[in-house]
């Protein structure tokens, strides 16, 4: 089952759902409320389409995932902006763009096939990997950019942290030295498992 996470059509797109987020996640709670919202919406789409799969095909069950997505995030954001009200307004017009992630992460047409249980593992996966992602940016670009973690400072009065990761530019850097290291330790793997 963990080998869905490194199947590279899987999981490649976990770093293109990642991109629109690059503008705001610079801090870890940001990542984490836009973590929260998109394994949230991911698997409940996936459970939802699979309930509906009698009256849907592969069709039109893509369209039908993202206006399920769009409704789930809209829902999400009321009782999370309640907990994290800084955060929500900081992922700002990104939000609505965690409805269009669901679609490119997963594979709508598994969830067409076999049970609502199975459809909502199989979403999970995925779902969980582009949450992970997402917080490991924000980590690394609030550490490294802001120079301090959860808002405490870390490193300031020593050292001038690297404003360019808390921008735009820093975290498309930042995702495409992740995904040369991802591809790296896939290479390794994959070499140690063919001898």
């Amino acid at each position: 089952m963990l080998k869905v996470l490194f199947d590279r059509k899987i999981y490649h797109p976990l770093f293109i759902a990642a991109v629109p987020l690059l503008a705001t996640v610079c801090s870890v709670l940001t990542a984490v409320a836009a973590a929260l919202i998109s394994i949230i919406t991911i698997t409940l789409s996936a459970l939802i389409i699979s309930a509906l799969k009698g009256f849907l095909n592969k069709t039109t069950a893509p369209f039908a995932q993202l206006i399920i997505s769009v409704g789930i995030v809209g829902m999400l954001t009321i009782p999370l902006s309640l907990i994290l009200p800084d955060e929500v307004e900081a992922l700002g017009i990104y939000l609505p763009l965690l409805a269009v992630i669901a679609p490119i992460v997963t594979d709508y047409s598994r969830y067409l096939e076999g049970s609502v249980g199975k459809a909502a593992l199989d979403a999970l996966i995925p779902a969980a990997g582009h949450g992970v992602l997402i917080i490991i940016c924000g980590i690394i670009r609030e550490v490294i950019g802001l120079g301090s973690i959860l808002g405490i400072d870390l490193y300031t009065k020593w050292l001038t942290p690297v404003a360019f990761f808390a921008t735009p530019a820093g975290g498309l850097l930042l995702l495409g030295l992740l995904l040369i290291a991802y591809n790296v330790i896939v290479k390794h793997f994959t070499v140690k498992e063919d001898k």
